[in-house]
């Protein structure tokens, strides 16, 4: 009787049967403190959900409010946004707003000299509320008409993912990373497209006139890259690569003629540290600066070095621009100017790339005319 008195201390363990009257209500007592317990932590929790609702909701309608002042602000200034309905999500510990069939137009004046339109399927933004930034999303098409007199100038992107994440607060320093997949971009009889691109571009507030001051710096890459023109591919193959490149120069707000000239006159350029293209057995490295000249048209210099350039002779001919006979001449000339790298035995060719006067040229041969940068 002893080890069973000890043993039902309190009415924890029973380790012998004993008359109701010796345990009183004792067994109960556990059984009914852990039900107040799972109650209290039932109620909690209700109370919890109640209040990340409650304020989910208050939250959201403050989002929607400083959206719809946005709106108005743009108004004001010349640009009209429509959209077909307007959802609000990313409860519990987001805001996120959803325009159905969104377009943007700018009226003349407004955003420079030209007036513009950009229209979309959908377009998604807003953030998390422990993220600092700021994410955009619209697969597309994305169709812009930009407007210069009676002339319409149209362009189109079309892609699979679209997405652009900045911070959420201006800032002098600040990231803002672009990624597509299945990007196409298409602007009269031109276009580009890339299975894929991701791109990073760090933005540095500098002083106007310091030509020599890192206003930016832009990550490329892509994968997929081809190009068609008048509806004929340039190659049939496509390309893979990277640019690393480095904006030196502010360009001022306001018109982006105007910017751009006055950062040209400053002495602004474009300082690419590093290009890469891959196609097949074909790797072209290559470094140099862009700039502007009096006329707006592209200005540069750039070192290139090419491996497996016969590779890209025999897709030539096989894309139908040289014939054969011409094929042997330029595999004869390009061999007599590669060399050999000693230590990994491969054979470079290294060829200078300039732009000048309207030009691209590789060496002393002029290939192609560039106009000027279409800003009017």
């Amino acid at each position: 009787m002893t080890v069973c008195a000890l043993a039902t201390f309190k009415g924890w363990v029973y380790l012998c049967p004993q008359p109701a009257s010796v345990y009183g209500s004792r067994p109960w007592s556990f059984s009914a403190a852990m039900n107040r317990k799972i109650l209290l932590a039932l109620t909690a929790m209700v109370l919890v959900m109640l209040a990340v609702s409650a304020a989910w909701f208050v939250g959201a309608n403050r989002f929607e409010a400083a959206l719809d002042d946005w709106l108005a602000a743009r108004q004001a200034e010349g640009v009209d946004v429509h959209f077909e309905a307007k959802r609000i999500s990313g409860f519990p510990v987001g805001f996120f707003a959803t325009l159905v069939n969104p377009s943007i137009t700018a009226r003349p004046g407004a955003a420079g000299s030209q007036g513009w339109n950009w229209k979309a399927p959908e377009l998604t933004f807003g953030y998390h509320v422990f993220s600092s930034e700021l994410r955009l999303s619209a697969a597309g098409p994305h169709d812009i008409e930009r407007y210069s007199g009676d002339k319409i100038d149209r362009l189109r992107l079309e892609t699979t993912e679209f997405a652009i994440v900045m911070p959420r607060r201006k800032r002098d320093d600040r990231e803002v990373d672009v990624a597509a997949k299945m990007a196409k971009l298409t602007v009269d009889a031109f276009s580009v497209s890339a299975a894929s691109l991701t791109s990073k571009l760090f933005t540095h507030h500098i002083e106007p006139g310091d030509h020599l001051g890192d206003a930016g710096d832009l990550d490329l890459e892509f994968k997929g890259l081809g190009t068609v023109i008048g509806g004929v591919a340039l190659s049939s193959a496509s390309v893979d690569g990277a640019v690393t490149a480095r904006l030196l120069g502010a360009i001022p707000p306001g018109r982006l003629k105007d910017g751009l000239a006055a950062w040209r006159d400053d002495g602004g350029t474009i300082e690419v540290s590093h290009a890469s293209f891959q196609s097949g057995p074909v790797d072209i490295q290559g470094s140099g600066t862009l700039a502007l000249d009096s006329e707006m048209r592209p200005l540069g210099a750039f070192a290139t070095q090419i491996q497996g350039y016969n590779a890209v002779v025999d897709q030539l001919v096989a894309d139908g621009r040289i014939s054969a006979k011409n094929a042997d001449f330029a595999r004869a000339v390009l061999a007599s100017m590669a060399q050999t790298d000693g230590d990994t035995g491969k054979t470079k060719l290294a060829l200078p790339i300039s732009i000048q006067d309207g030009w691209l040229s590789i060496g002393p041969a002029r290939l192609v005319k560039l106009s000027a940068l279409p800003l009017d």
